[in-house]
């Protein structure tokens, strides 16, 4: 077992490396740059007429690419960093006005709570209403009619005949014909 994975694993690694041989190739080739006489260019990997060839080193880098590339890198991530602390101060600060609504609304139902009297009609008669007096006049919801009672199945159905025991049933036999005698006799 061990021995079959460890070959596997070498299979893989020479597939591998073998799939990276094309792809030198490819890139060790020429590329040429050619013009047409409408002034299009175009690259194409075979030499044309009045096409000037390229010098490409894909291993090579350009120094001042480099670091035109650092410094943009530097910048974005600097402006990156300050929109995400923006936004961090921006949530910071509405999630306290949001605190301080909330404790002034608490702060007015207290408020209010303490200045409304304990018992303002408590129904004794100082507000004019009487507690033995009738209550206020409120609409009474319409009268339905009656619903008709639901009849149960012995009620609805006829009952059912009783089966009385009758004669025995017996096959009869089958009619017989009476055929004419013969003229002779």
């Amino acid at each position: 077992m061990r021995q079959a994975r460890s070959g596997f694993r070498g299979g893989f690694v020479a597939l591998i490396a073998g799939w990276g041989v094309p792809c030198a190739v490819v890139y060790a080739d020429a590329i040429y740059k050619c013009a047409d006489a409408a002034g299009h260019v175009t690259y194409q990997s075979g030499p044309c007429k009045g096409g000037a060839r390229l010098d490409i080193d894909a291993g090579r880098q350009d120094p001042a690419a480099v670091a035109r590339l650092r410094e943009d890198q530097a910048a974005f991530t600097a402006r990156d960093s300050e929109r995400r602390e923006q936004a961090t101060r921006e949530a910071v600060a509405r999630d306290e006005r949001a605190a301080a609504e909330a404790r002034a609304r608490a702060q007015e139902a207290a408020a209010s709570a303490d200045a409304a009297p304990a018992c303002v009609d408590c129904g004794w008669g100082w507000g004019f209403v009487l507690p033995w007096g009738p209550s206020p006049w409120r609409p009474r919801p319409p009268v339905k009619p009656p619903r008709p009672p639901v009849a149960t199945p012995e009620q609805t159905l006829p009952p059912i005949p009783r089966a009385t025991p009758g004669p025995p049933l017996v096959a009869s036999p089958p009619p017989v014909r009476a055929q004419p005698l013969p003229a002779g006799r």
